[in-house]
Order: C-alpha cells, then structure tokens, then sequence
C-alpha cells in the first residue's frame, strides 16, 4: 500500500453541498452489499438480483486514481463524477442505503478497505480495467460477481462453431463477388484512353510497362523505358479482373 492521504474517505464526512445532502451509513444498514461501477449506474442491476426479503445497499466509488489513468477530457470526467452524485441522491431518496467511497486509489483497494461491508457483490464488467482492478477480491471470494443484466459479449459467441466446408463455400462465393464486382468496374475503361503514371518494366514481362491511372487501375502495355516515371496517353483494349491491357497512344 502507498502511504500518504487514507484509502477511504466516506463522502458524508467531507464538505461541500454533496456531502451535507448523502447519508452516513454502515455495515448494518443492509443484509448484502452490492457496489456499482461508474458505467453501471442503473436500478436494473439491482432488479436483477434474486433475494428473499434481504435488505440491499448500494456502495459508490469516487476514484481520482482512474481520472489520473488516462489524459481523459476534463467535461467527461466532470460528467462522470456528477452522474454518480446523482445517482447516489436518487437511490438514497427511494430509501436505499448508500455508502458514497472517494479515494485515491484504485477500485480494487478501494473495496479491499471495506472488508466491514463484508462480502460484497457487483457484476461482470465491460470495462477491461475494471475486471482486472477486482480480479484479486472476486478470486478470493471476497468480491461475487453476478451477470451482467444488460447487453455485454460473451466469450462462448466468439467460438468457432462453423463447419469448414460451410467456411469454404462462403469464401469462394465471397471472392467470385468481388471478382465479377472488379470486373465489371473495369468494363468502363474498354476502348477508352486513359492518362497512365508509369512505375516502370512488368515484373512478368521486362518489354512490358506497368502504371496506375487516376483510379488507381493497374495498366500493361509495351513501351521503352524511356516512359517510365511520365504520363502518357493509354488506349485500352483489354479488361482483366485486377488489371488492363493497352497501347500506346
């Protein structure tokens, strides 16, 4: 542990308008515990929990460390901060108990440091710093972690269940797609003249050159080298996929 300013410091007990209007509250003001990230400021979660008439708290932790973290545009963290205070207030008026943490620490010591509240439950995090911030207390059973109500992936929808002749089939219907697409994009230029930058000999053919026209369309054609690096004057007489055949002009 840093030493320096405490790890807690209970939001009631400090000064300004917010402290004098959130409650002191303890251990025994709730059955269970239940701390809620920044980004999970939402009654639902509470609604998703199974309880048999068990009394619930709501723990909140204002951590400057995770303001420090990142060059995080001050309006956002301004919004952050006040978005949890008013939370705080709005789940404190429908009589929920609220312990309202701010600490200089990370989230992870922060419920450490609240080992009285006991085993305390939260959910499963979408934010990666937030999962490894708790990974120590959830493995120590001092930290439960319960669903997340809402919409966040799940590591089972990203397993390879298809069956690779199935993935055969898609990619080759893929590739003819965007084949005849190539293709049929290239038809336009038929018998037209484009203005072609040559780069220099085909690496097939040293009497053929090779050049990009203003659409990036690859050009052969025979030429000398003396045209390499100019731009000359193309008349297509051939369309392929991926390139075009032509003559000097």
């Amino acid at each position: 542990m840093e030493t320096g300013q405490p790890v807690l410091l209970d939001a009631s007990r400090g000064r300004g308008f917010f402290a004098s209007q959130v409650n002191s509250v303890g251990p025994k003001d709730a059955q269970r515990w239940v701390w809620l990230a920044y980004d999970q400021l939402n009654l639902a979660f509470l609604e998703s929990l199974e309880r048999a008439d068990e009394s619930l708290g709501v723990i909140l932790i204002e951590s400057s460390r995770k303001g420090r973290s990142k060059p995080f545009h001050q309006q956002k963290l301004a919004f952050l901060l006040s978005n949890q205070r008013h939370f705080a207030l709005e789940v404190q008026a429908l009589g929920i108990p609220v312990h309202f943490v701010s600490t200089d620490r990370s989230f992870g010591d922060a419920l450490k440091g609240l080992g009285d509240f006991g085993v305390i439950e939260s959910f499963e995090h979408a934010e990666r710093s937030l999962r490894k911030s708790v990974e120590t207390l959830v493995a120590e059973g001092k930290v439960i972690l319960h669903p997340h109500p809402g919409w966040l992936t799940q590591r089972e929808w990203f397993e390879d269940t298809l069956d690779p002749q199935v993935k055969k089939e898609r990619l080759y219907k893929l590739n003819e797609l965007v084949n005849q697409g190539y293709l049929e994009g290239n038809q336009r230029f038929l018998n037209e003249i484009v203005d072609v930058l040559v780069d220099g000999p085909s690496k097939n053919k040293p009497e053929i050159l090779a050049g990009y026209t203003p659409h990036q369309k690859l050009v052969n054609f025979k030429a000398t080298n003396e045209h390499v690096g100019k731009i000359v004057k193309v008349k297509i007489n051939e369309v392929k996929t991926w390139y075009m055949m032509g003559e000097l002009v």
